[in-house]
């Protein structure tokens, strides 16, 4: 019988998990990984862990790291990419803009109306500063 993980021990690793996970859409930007990741971690409950493994939650932190640094200042995105899976009926909907939690909100409400259902959900206000790179 397998020991049920108390919530820290399942923030402890997935931060561990973060040390050890080599991005493939971010492989000039492996720091600036970690430490988004690490920032992110903070706002995670353990409990959400235990649905949504780091197996599959650093690849969404990285999507949303991606879409980040490609942003421009004063660009509003909100995108919603399908997964590339043959026969997926799954996406990943991305936003940053200012007023984002209402947004996002409205966004999520809309697509709830129309039947779309959420897997999996992660919101963090992080703070972020570009520069010409």
């Amino acid at each position: 019988m397998q020991k049920k993980l108390r919530n820290t021990d399942r923030v402890e690793k997935f931060v561990s998990a973060i040390d050890v996970y080599e991005p493939t859409e971010l492989v000039n930007h492996v720091d600036q990984f970690r430490l988004f990741a690490r920032y992110m971690s903070r706002a995670i409950d353990g409990r959400y862990l235990e649905r949504h493994p780091a197996s599959e939650l650093l690849p969404s932190l990285e999507g949303l790291l991606k879409a980040s640094l490609r942003r421009e200042h004063g660009d509003v995105i909100v995108k919603l990419t399908p997964e590339d899976t043959v026969g997926s009926r799954q996406a990943v909907l991305a936003s940053c803009m200012p007023g984002q939690p209402f947004h996002f909100s409205t966004i999520r409400l809309g697509l709830e109306q129309l039947g779309v259902k959420s897997f999996r959900f992660v919101h963090g206000s992080v703070p972020m500063r570009r520069d010409v790179t």
